[in-house]
């Protein structure tokens, strides 16, 4: 993973791993425990087995969400952390730090779009768990759209927007 980080060598670890959960554990640890470096490299495999297969995940969740909750984390964790949330069962001991972080991300003008846009739809997913929240999200989505210029953002936006008024 140190040599080179490509999306033919993230193919080839994530079919190395399989359906083996050791496999996948010992990769879990190097992003949980590894250098800054391998760790944001780490990542997009996991994320990747993440989307596949979401079940393998499960036991990972709460430490993948508290890495991405640490001070200075690489914007690849972040991302990549966010995009596994878009997808995975959301359990329910987790909701209440991932609605943080999200909004958190999403609020924050200087995150980056990719993980802006990844909070987005956890936080539309959250909706579908606490319709009270809809509220704040159009709101939150309102000023996106009025204040921000990136078409990946306002594109995420207009469509989380047109799903939470087909939730009336």
């Amino acid at each position: 993973m140190l040599e080179e980080h490509s999306k033919t060598q993230i193919a080839k670890l994530i079919s190395y791993i399989g359906h083996d959960r050791l496999r996948l554990a010992a990769l879990v640890d190097v992003f949980l425990h590894g250098q800054n470096k391998l760790a944001q490299r780490a990542i997009w495999p996991i994320a990747d087995i993440g989307v596949q297969h979401p079940e393998m995940l499960q036991p990972y969740l709460t430490p993948l969400l508290q890495k991405a909750q640490e001070p200075n984390v690489h914007v690849a964790v972040k991302r990549h952390v966010m995009r596994l949330f878009q997808v995975v069962e959301l359990p329910e001991a987790l909701h209440s730090s991932l609605l943080n972080l999200a909004f958190g991300f999403l609020n924050n003008p200087t995150e980056a779009i990719a993980v802006r846009v990844c909070s987005m739809t956890v936080l539309q997913r959250l909706t579908q768990i606490y319709p009270d929240l809809a509220q704040e999200l159009r709101l939150v989505l309102a000023d996106t759209l009025m204040n921000e210029r990136s078409p990946g953002l306002i594109s995420r936006a207009k469509t989380v927007l047109k799903q939470l008024a087909e939730m009336k």
